[in-house]
């Protein structure tokens, strides 16, 4: 069956008044006086951001329901958002007031198929999903972009990228990073991070600061197994990102940040006569050194996972034997949850989480036995 679908929402107006401030003075007759002025302007006609949504998809049967396939592909339009758009300076206010001015699309896709079977006692059951989505800023309102620490939102970029300069490796020793012709941050020392000078202008500045990845994830699937034999159950979940870029930062990227420890990570060093030149980390520096602390690809991480979310072992005691005892059903089971991690993230980032470990409890696994009985 195909379906097509294409939805848009409505429009309501808001409207905003005038910021008043009371401690606000002005001179007369020679006098300061305390008084009332209007501080921060503001725009009528201001709406909900809108949006309109086209999705195509379809629903297949085959084997008489054995088999089971969803598609849809969708297309998300986001207009009038609501940005701070400056205003001319004469007009005697300090704020840029909202208008609606930007944009933003979403394409997508979503697979789901599903199998399932009886072959005498035994039963199984396969579901798999996958799905993908493309972010987009299609329209700032002509604003230049907007960079906020190690993120970006411009024009023709996921909201916010992975935004900084382009790493180079490591200096090899003091002598190469002395006589670097570009000029960096700090004084230079063997370990510190080099950077591409993009403008070739002999020296690093925000003007060679380039999109280097995408937070949000692409690829999102799971698996799903079920199977049940004689009164036997089992069934694993597994779940995972294909494409996902995060940031290493805070005392998880550099040791003794804040006074805290140093991490596992924090041992795959550079040093003076390191036989490995693809050290993970700077050198150790009694400060920070700010060089290695620019934002910058050096700190992105791959954090595409493969996780077993979930796994579970049951046995249901047949009927019969519970006879005469006031008991419907009993049945015993093992549980794990997060059993296991397949990823390439530092030691202690979780791939789930948004960017690195430093607000985050780390991801537990956990382990329970049980038994349920009704009555």
């Amino acid at each position: 069956m195909e379906l097509f679908n294409c939805t848009k929402n409505v429009k309501f107006n808001l409207y905003h008044i005038l910021t008043i401030a009371t401690n606000q003075y002005t001179v007369f007759g020679g006098v300061l006086n305390p008084g009332y002025a209007p501080v921060n302007y503001a725009l009528n006609d201001i709406t909900w951001e809108s949006t309109s949504m086209i999705d195509f998809g379809t629903d297949l049967s085959f084997l008489g329901g054995k088999l089971d396939v969803s598609f849809d592909w969708y297309k998300k339009q986001t207009d009038n958002i609501l940005l701070n758009m400056a205003i001319p300076g004469v007009m005697g206010y300090a704020n840029s007031p909202k208008q609606n001015a930007g944009s933003v699309e979403n394409k997508g896709y979503d697979i789901t198929i599903s199998h399932n079977n009886t072959i005498g006692k035994f039963y199984y059951k396969v579901t798999g999903i996958l799905s993908d989505v493309k972010n987009q800023i299609t329209d700032l309102g002509g604003l230049a972009p907007q960079v906020s620490g190690t993120h970006v939102r411009q024009v023709g970029s996921p909201i916010d990228s992975y935004y900084g300069l382009l790493a180079d490796g490591l200096f090899s020793s003091f002598t190469e990073a002395r006589a670097y012709p570009v000029t960096q941050y700090g004084k230079l020392q063997g370990g510190d991070i080099r950077y591409k000078d993009l403008d070739a202008d002999n020296k690093i500045t925000g003007s060679d600061r380039a999109v280097l990845g995408n937070l949000i994830p692409r690829y999102v699937y799971s698996l799903d197994l079920y199977t049940s034999y004689k009164g036997f159950d089992f069934s694993m979940f597994f779940q995972g990102v294909g494409k996902r870029d995060s940031y290493d930062s805070g005392w998880d990227a550099y040791p003794f940040q804040n006074a805290s420890t140093a991490l596992v990570q924090h041992l795959d060093r550079w040093y003076e006569g390191n036989p490995n030149p693809n050290a993970t980390h700077p050198r150790l520096s009694i400060n920070q050194q700010s060089n290695n602390l620019q934002s910058s690809s050096f700190w992105l991480v791959n954090a595409a996972y493969l996780r077993l979310k979930n796994i579970q072992l049951g046995y249901t005691i047949p009927v019969r034997l519970l006879k005469n005892t006031g008991i419907s059903g009993v049945r015993v089971y093992a549980n794990g949850n997060n059993v296991f991690t397949v990823s390439k993230m530092p030691v202690g980032m979780d791939p789930e989480s948004p960017e690195s470990t430093n607000n985050y409890v780390p991801l537990l696994s956990t382990y329970t036995f049980g038994v349920e009985v009704k009555f």
